[in-house]
């Protein structure tokens, strides 16, 4: 770049008029322009993604956050020509960089409100701060061009303009980066994540996503069924439902189940169904024979599918979760808690199905567990949701198994979390 300049001074037709520099106001316009466009052209690509992220607006609704920033720029701009048609170039730049630079910092303090209504009006300030000052910096700038070189300080204004927006992208988009492994880590590591773990998940942030058929396979996840059950085929992911798979809609008999799917389903096959079936739906239904076959077993009065287990007991909800608490006590377990939640539903006026929900486990149990994946803290200690199905008492609870698959447990751990199976054995009798 030296040996560039030192040429260009030194030949009789320069590519490049290097001399108009010498004007400080030209050079004082080029800079004013260049450093316009570190924040001019980088907000409107942070801005949109902000808008559409933080603010959960759509691509459209995200035209009108940056339309605030013109309507600011548009207005002030007229006042800019008339500045620097009365006074120059200067004081134009000077109130509209001042302007620009309020409206940037009041806007700062109101991003984490996550409210349009409370920025737009900063959003207009910035962006008439910039208008002010842009137009009469290079309407300046070429006024100051000998009659000959219009062209090539047009081409170093615009190079100026490119430089910068390209050094803001680059400065602000790392810093932005930064900062989000910087908070990521951070809060992972703050719920006992341990750091190695925690900067590799705030890396993958900023990775490529994976290959489609990669991404396919990790979100249909194939399924060994045990000795005790029957399996067809795998069973959906909440995230997939396979375009071969049957379609059904679903109806309910009894709606007053809540979240809960009894026992008293019918089911009606519609195979141009679009939706999948839900327990929250106002309507359901029982799968057939054959798909009943495929996730329950049929000669026990336990019913198992990928993610829980259901067990009868012919006690009362009330006589199951004593007799449970007891077992945990002689099995040496720790309870940690019994909670009621149709007694509180009473406590304000709402009705619900007898619900309990027994929370138990062991510390030396489920430490080496957590110690492998933090993340299994989540569903430790052991829960079994006692709860009233009609004249019938169920325990339902996560299948070990499960637990095993989401966590990727050893043999050795899983095998810590399987007494929970023989404690509800032990209840149903």
């Amino acid at each position: 770049m030296l040996g560039f300049v030192r040429w260009e001074l030194r030949v009789p037709e320069p590519l490049l008029q290097l001399r108009i520099f010498a004007d400080r106001g030209f050079s004082a316009d080029t800079a004013a322009l260049g450093l316009t466009s570190v924040v001019f052209v980088p907000f409107f690509f942070f801005a949109s993604i902000y808008s559409q992220v933080s603010l959960g607006k759509t691509s459209t609704q995200a035209g009108l956050y940056l339309l605030y920033f013109f309507l600011g720029f548009v207005i002030l701009s007229q006042l800019g020509g008339r500045i620097l048609d009365r006074r120059g170039a200067r004081p134009a730049i000077v109130f509209g960089t001042a302007i620009s630079a309020v409206g940037f910092y009041l806007l700062a303090g109101k991003l984490t409100d996550l409210s349009l209504s409370h920025q737009w009006i900063y959003v207009m300030i910035a962006g008439g701060g910039i208008g002010l000052m842009l137009t009469p910096a290079s309407t300046d700038a070429v006024n100051r061009a000998p009659s000959t070189s219009y062209s090539e300080v047009t081409g170093i204004t615009q190079t100026a303009r490119n430089f910068g927006a390209s050094l803001g992208l680059a400065v602000l988009g790392a810093i932005l980066i930064h900062q989000n492994d910087h908070n990521i880590t951070g809060a992972l590591t703050n719920h006992g994540v341990p750091s190695g773990i925690a900067h590799r998940v705030a890396a993958s942030f900023g990775a490529a996503p994976p290959a489609p058929d990669r991404l396919r396979a990790s979100r249909t996840r194939s399924y060994t069924p045990s000795s005790s059950r029957s399996h067809t085929q795998p069973r959906p992911s909440s995230t997939s439902w396979p375009a071969s798979w049957p379609r059904r809609s679903w109806s309910r008999s009894d709606s007053s189940h809540g979240n809960v799917w009894p026992k008293s389903w019918t089911a009606s096959r519609s195979p141009s169904s679009k939706s999948r079936p839900s327990p929250s739906d106002s309507t359901s239904a029982a799968p057939t024979e054959q798909e009943h076959s495929m996730t329950t077993h049929t000669t026990s009065p336990t019913t198992s599918t990928d993610q829980l287990t259901t067990k009868t007991s012919r006690l009362s909800v009330a006589d199951a979760v004593a007799g449970l608490t007891e077992i945990i006590a002689n099995r040496g377990l720790k309870l940690f808690a019994v909670i009621d939640h149709s007694g509180e539903a009473r406590a304000t006026g709402l009705e619900l199905r007898d619900t309990k929900v027994v929370i138990f486990g062991s510390p030396e149990a489920g430490t080496p567990v957590m110690q492998s994946a933090p993340l299994a803290a989540l569903d430790l200690p052991l829960k079994v949701l006692v709860w009233s199905d009609g004249n019938e008492t169920k325990l339902t609870y996560t299948d070990p198994a499960a637990l095993a698959t989401r966590y990727r447990l050893s043999d050795e751990l899983a095998a810590r979390l399987a007494g929970i199976d023989k404690v509800t054995d032990a209840v149903i009798g």
